[in-house]
């Protein structure tokens, strides 16, 4: 009996990420780091690190802010119809005070910081390369 075992190369574009520079139009304050092709057999799911830094001197709110009026940071995925993506992790942000709000702590990311995803194939994939685009608000 043969069996064939089929992989999916996953390729994650986060290019909505950063922002581009032009005329008129400023760099992100928050970037994405490139992101290596990893390739997932079929049956299986796959980690995806992707590694953001935020610009010295600026600060984003945490995924989980200590305030309800605080807009928290969040991941927009964009897989296409062959692949799940089943589970982001941001990672715990830094309690921080700022002149603007001396005595209310901020949970907030700054430098770098990782979030994660699970990338799975659903059974219709077939094997070949796919693009995962995304957009960090």
């Amino acid at each position: 009996m043969r069996t064939l075992k089929q992989s999916l190369v996953i390729v994650t574009l986060l290019a909505s990420l950063a922002h581009v520079e032009g005329p008129g139009k400023k760099a992100s304050s928050v970037t994405v780091a490139p992101v290596d092709p990893i390739t997932i057999t079929r049956g299986k799911g796959g980690l995806v690190t992707l590694n953001f830094r935020v610009a010295p001197g600026y600060h984003i709110n945490s995924n989980a802010p200590k305030s309800e009026f605080l807009i928290p940071t969040a991941l927009k995925i964009s897989a296409p119809t062959d692949i799940a993506i089943t589970k982001l992790t941001y990672p715990v942000g830094k309690e921080m005070t700022f002149p603007f709000s001396p005595d209310e702590p901020l949970n907030v990311y700054t430098g770098d910081f990782a979030v994660t995803m699970t990338v799975r194939p659903l059974h219709t994939g077939q094997a070949g390369k796919y693009a995962i685009h995304g957009d960090l608000k």
